[in-house]
């Protein structure tokens, strides 16, 4: 078990770093102290240099549009009461859809006479350096008919498909223009939130005639569940295309993204939508964690692994 202290350093520099702040991380290393990588090594005896280079980075953290870091502790070695070893799997996460990078750093840890935070840095290697790996979108075939993962190039007819006003008998609106959905769309091709925390996934829903029927999406969060959507044309009703859509992205989320844990949010008169939701095994959820509207209800699905 990791002791309360060791932990408490962890999240204060990862704090530090989360707030790009060098001088609060420079605070948590030791003197002297130093930090090594593949392609360079630097010892120092006094605070100055310390406090510069980690400045330096944190600039460089910025500028390269960090948003914020989570970490895993992967190995905890005690050396005595004043000597401790760290190995940290580190996930630097990006803003404007960038790509993640991981790392991982060890630390030699020494323990110091301050009371609030003892633990300080005697030496800190990093090693392992990558982008981290996304799980690309793929098409999901489902023999007479496919989901593709949605492209500012579906726009166009699926402006169509969603002007249907029989859609929006119990909430939103139409697209105002074909301009407006391209650009939602083209936005939505980064597959990711601005901040980095949500990956979003959309596929349009492609028939054997080759015409779109509507589309399903899911968004997972940074706790790795989904919350899911659909719309299809109202032609498309009742022709059992949502439930083999839905179900067929389910299981792809579950398999291929690791999603067990699965939201929805629906307007309770919608009862064309309960029964959908209900086919494909969801239930009322009480707790989902988001505020409803008075007129809303939460179901959930949990896949047992």
């Amino acid at each position: 078990m990791i002791p309360a202290d060791i932990l408490a350093f962890c999240d204060h520099y990862c704090a530090a770093f989360n707030q790009l702040d060098g001088a609060a991380v420079a605070q948590l290393y030791a003197l002297p102290c130093g930090i090594a990588s593949s392609h360079a090594s630097r010892y120092w005896s006094e605070f100055e240099p310390v406090l510069e280079n980690m400045r330096q980075l944190c600039e460089i953290y910025r500028r390269d549009g960090y948003h914020h870091a989570s970490y895993s502790v992967r190995c905890y070695l005690p050396q005595s009461t004043e000597f401790a070893f760290l190995d940290i799997a580190w996930t630097i996460h990006k803003i404007n859809g960038l790509p993640d990078q991981c790392f991982n750093t060890s630390y030699q840890l020494v323990r110091t006479d301050d009371k609030v935070q003892p633990w300080r840095v005697l030496l800190c290697t990093a090693y392992s350096e990558s982008p981290a790996q996304r799980t690309p979108m793929r098409p999901i075939n489902l023999g007479d008919m496919q989901l593709e993962p949605q492209l500012a190039s579906h726009a166009s007819e699926m402006f169509e498909v969603l002007a249907d006003p029989a859609i929006y008998t119990y909430e939103n609106s139409a697209p105002e223009s074909l301009a407006w959905l391209s650009a939602r769309f083209q936005r939505l091709e980064s597959r990711r939130s601005q901040d980095g925390s949500e990956q979003w996934l959309n596929w349009v829903i492609k028939l054997s005639d080759g015409k779109l029927a509507g589309f399903v999406q899911a968004t997972i969060a940074a706790d790795g569940s989904a919350h899911i959507a659909y719309i299809l044309h109202s032609r498309h009703w009742g022709k059992n295309i949502a439930y083999r859509a839905v179900q067929a992205m389910l299981a792809e989320l579950h398999q291929h993204y690791g999603v067990s844990q699965f939201h929805a949010i629906f307007k309770t008169a919608n009862l064309r939508s309960q029964a959908l939701l209900q086919r494909l095994g969801f239930s009322a959820n009480a707790q989902i964690g988001t505020t409803l509207a008075p007129d809303e209800s939460a179901w959930h699905k949990i896949i047992e692994e």
